[in-house]
């Protein structure tokens, strides 16, 4: 019942769908005929709204059921029964006209991909299940609206390059409908879109696996013509391989015996499982991709090439080899080619070398294995010359639906002959899925994750600054000495240091000349950045820069917030009471799913208002939250909707935590507003409990003015990144909580190296980002 009441259309499309289908039964002729659009003339206007309720092919059917509970059902939720109904009315129309208008204008001038647009019919839900998706898309949060977007963008472009008849088109025009809509009634303005690191990879992985799962959507609609239309990738058993073996007895190079094989190859459980494992393929890559492994990339460039040689030796196959048909319906997988060529930087996580050398080692001698347990087992059971089982070998390790169209291969005319026919490649393929996968969860450099490690233990029994924590975060480098290490970044000849040494036992300036020894050694040179006076004071030969001014409270006694001061916060601990929200001091790990799906949102939202994406380095992004040290305080509604979240490092000193440096802070853009000052006050009470001594609320990076030549650079830099990170508001709101300054500097030994220097600083904090898109970004803020 409860779902009967929130999502109501949907359901009775699906009852109506599902009687139509039962109504006229396997007449699919007769049902496209009666009810679906079409451009012949003879259609009643009432097919327009009627192609909406149904499909022509059972398969499709139960593709469509699943999406209208899925997919139509969640936006129903999102708009309202009523204004979800009215959406699908207006954005079915609106695709099936302007698609039909756009079709007719490419078949006039030979562009239309289709044999016949007078024959075609369009009887499809998809066309206004686009259209509404699309349109709520400009009603949700940038986490889901970037992510349904290029979904079912790059789902409909695909299928017009790819099958490109008059329901494609139809799907394509909706999705713009009921974007261009959504864009005017949320007044959403077009600008340059900007995404987190990880939701990046996302979005690029997205890209890759639509456009893979094309094909499968052209074969749904019986009207494609695509090169994969007739391609079966369900189980469709039509002869057996007895009857087969009858055919081809007297005569196996008759055209009866060749048809029956053909039709055979590409049907029952073999083949479609030698199909749909393809994909299951193209799921682990996109795995990988979002991961950010090197390894994923390289695959996903290597499946596109295959797949590209694949449709161009088909369609040869079929009489329609040329130049431009080629180019047109491989376009997508060109285009998805070139977005992880551009997109190449997100995917820098490589496989150390013995464990890359493994993973390949592995892969060949599979494949060793299957091709000889295929060649001998031929050589046993079929009556084929050892030339021609070799011949015949590659053809086991490509799709059933491409190798159909092979001008060679040996025939089987057994069970046994065919089970080893068809069974050889899936063998394979699983074998590589699991050799994959396992180097996906695996760690990809085992000795980076063993240099953390020993630094994290050398932290938690020594002594560091209030940036120590950070030191553990990825793409630092170590440097390790008798009793302490130094982390760092080496960009532009310049190690850049993430804080001060970290010490064990050895006296911190014992271990800064060490290291700076070996770094000068290898003709690099250092920069010790936001380290305190007091370490500043061991390198009285330094030139010196302030480059952020810490805030840090003290709670040895319980904070009251009494006074004038603290006005702002005890007004948002008063409203948040009356609202019903609470506080929950946690772990990423005990956070539901749920609650991790929130934060994400909250995050990717506060990214897209940006110019540039998240800051690396000192400043955390949604990647360091995933850390069972680290803790968070977040803002739940009695809604369970989170308004806030922020999170807190340890600091470390002789081996005990001593207190808490702020780190990730974000909040609801449409949430309780004050919620950042909500939760800082909940930490502060929460640390004093916790008997510890002082909280950090950090220091904003480029938010103070420096002396000097490289100060004046900085503060330059400070200033044009303002208005992008609010760095320096930043820095004026930590003021509210009253707390105590402390300087963190930058030290330098040659003038000369400034420009470097700088350079080392930028490609530090957004190592992911080309410096014309720096310069870009600080040039249109004048």
């Amino acid at each position: 019942m409860r779902f009967l009441k929130q999502m109501p259309v949907s359901i009775l499309a699906v009852v109506v769908l599902w009687a139509l289908r039962a109504m006229y039964g396997f007449d699919t002729a007769w049902l496209r005929d009666t009810l679906g659009f079409g451009l012949d003339g003879h259609t009643p206007l009432w097919t327009v709204l009627s192609s909406a309720l149904t499909v022509g092919t059972w398969a499709g059917a139960i593709l469509s059921t699943l999406a209208l509970l899925t997919i139509g059902g969640a936006v129903e939720r999102k708009l309202g029964s009523l204004t979800f109904l009215v959406t699908a009315v207006w954005t079915h129309v609106a695709g099936l006209l302007c698609g039909a208008l756009v079709a007719t204008g490419l078949d006039s001038i030979g562009l239309y991909w289709g044999e016949s647009l007078e024959a075609e019919r369009v009887l499809n839900p998809f066309v206004w299940l686009c259209g509404t998706a699309m349109y709520a898309s400009a009603f949700m949060g940038p986490l889901r609206r970037h992510r349904l977007r290029v979904i079912f963008f790059t789902l409909t472009i695909t299928l017009i390059l790819y099958a490109g008849v008059l329901a494609d088109f139809a799907f394509f025009s909706a999705c713009l409908a009921g974007w261009a809509v959504g864009q005017w009634r949320t007044r959403l303005a077009l600008k340059r879109f900007v995404a987190s690191i990880r939701e990046s990879r996302v979005l690029v992985a997205i890209v890759f696996a639509v456009v893979f799962f094309g094909p499968i959507a052209a074969g749904m609609n019986p009207d494609s013509t695509g090169p994969f239309s007739d391609s079966v990738f369900f189980v469709e058993p039509r002869l057996s391989s007895e009857h087969v073996a009858m055919l081809c007895e007297h005569n196996p190079q008759g055209h009866r015996c060749l048809n029956a094989v053909a039709q055979l190859r590409v049907a029952g459980i073999g083949p479609m499982i030698g199909n749909v494992i393809q994909l299951a393929v193209v799921v682990a890559i996109a795995l990988g991709l979002i991961r950010g492994r090197r390894l994923a990339l390289r695959f996903a460039l290597f499946w596109i090439f295959c797949t590209v040689v694949a449709i161009a030796y088909e369609m040869k196959s079929v009489g329609l080899f040329d130049f431009f048909r080629i180019t047109y319906v491989c376009l997508p997988w060109i285009l998805c080619a070139v977005l992880l060529l551009m997109r190449r930087e997100l995917f820098q996580v490589k496989l150390a070398p013995g464990r890359r050398r493994k993973f390949y080692g592995a892969v060949f001698l599979w494949w060793l294995i299957t091709a000889a347990g295929w060649i001998v087992g031929s050589w046993l059971v079929m009556p084929s010359p050892l030339i021609d089982v070799l011949r015949a070998t590659p053809l086991r390790y490509i799709p059933p639906a491409v190798a159909k169209f092979a001008s060679f291969d040996i025939l089987p005319l057994s069970q046994t002959a065919w089970a080893l026919t068809e069974w050889t490649g899936i063998t394979f393929w699983a074998g590589f899925l699991f050799l994959f996968l396992r180097a996906l969860v695996r760690p990809a450099d085992p000795s980076a994750v063993q240099e953390r490690e020993r630094a994290k233990g050398m932290l938690q029994q020594g002594s560091g600054d209030h940036l120590s924590w950070m030191t553990l975060w990825p793409r630092n480098s170590y440097w390790f000495g008798e009793g302490g290490y130094v982390a760092y970044r080496l960009e532009s000849g310049i190690a850049v240091t993430v804080g001060e040494p970290v010490s064990s036992g050895t006296p911190v300036a014992q271990l800064a000349d060490a290291f700076e020894r070996d770094i000068y050694a290898q003709g690099a040179q250092v920069a010790w950045y936001s380290v305190r006076p007091e370490f500043a004071a061991t390198r009285p030969d330094w030139y010196n820069v302030l480059v952020a001014e810490e805030s840090v409270v003290k709670v040895g006694e319980e904070p009251a917030f009494k006074g004038k001061k603290f006005q702002d916060i005890r007004t948002a601990r008063n409203h948040a009471t009356k609202q019903g929200i609470r506080t929950e001091w946690t772990t990423w790990h005990e956070c539901s799913r749920p609650q991790r799906v929130q934060i994400a949102a909250i995050s990717e939202a506060w990214v897209s208002d940006k110019a540039l994406p998240e800051m690396g380095f000192t400043l955390g992004g949604l990647a360091e939250l995933d850390d069972p040290d680290v803790r968070l305080m977040i803002a739940v509604g009695e809604d369970g909707i989170i308004h806030g979240v922020t999170s807190w490092l340890p600091c470390y000193v002789n081996g005990q935590v001593e207190g808490l440096v702020l780190d990730f802070m974000r909040r609801r853009t449409d949430g309780f507003r004050p919620v950042v000052e909500y939760l800082i006050a909940a930490v502060l009470v929460q640390a004093h409990n916790d008997g510890l001594s002082w909280v950090s609320l950090s220091g904003a990076p480029l938010a103070v003015a420096g002396t000097g030549s490289l100060g004046a650079v900085l503060d330059r830099v400070g200033h044009a990144l303002e208005p992008l990170y609010g760095f320096r508001s930043l820095a004026a709101f930590k003021r509210k909580f009253n707390p105590e300054h402390q300087q963190w500097l930058m030290l330098y030994r040659d003038e000369l190296a400034l420009p470097a220097i700088g350079m080392a600083v930028s490609k530090s904090y957004l190592p992911d980002t080309s410096m014309g898109e720096l310069m870009g970004a600080m040039r249109g803020i004048g």
